[in-house]
């Protein structure tokens, strides 16, 4: 079954394929909605779309242990 899938930054390799207008509304967060193509359902290429809470800290984690905003949407890109 097709199914977009959500991704809460800072973990790239963990998904939601469940979830709604609420889990969009997290100040402090950054989500990435994937949808990949599926012709039969007129999708013809794949989408991302990104959601940044006004919180969220675009820099990432000054120790190194984070993933910059980029970063991150490059890896779930992947």
């Amino acid at each position: 079954m097709f199914k977009p899938r959500l991704f809460t930054y800072p973990d790239y390799s963990k998904s939601n394929t469940v979830f709604d207008s609420d889990d969009l509304e997290q100040q402090d967060a950054l989500l990435v909605l994937c949808v990949r193509a599926h012709p039969e359902l007129d999708i013809e290429e794949d989408t991302v779309y990104v959601w940044k809470g006004y919180e969220f800290d675009d820099e990432g984690d000054s120790s190194g242990g984070s993933l910059s905003k980029e970063e991150y949407i490059d890896k779930v890109i992947q």
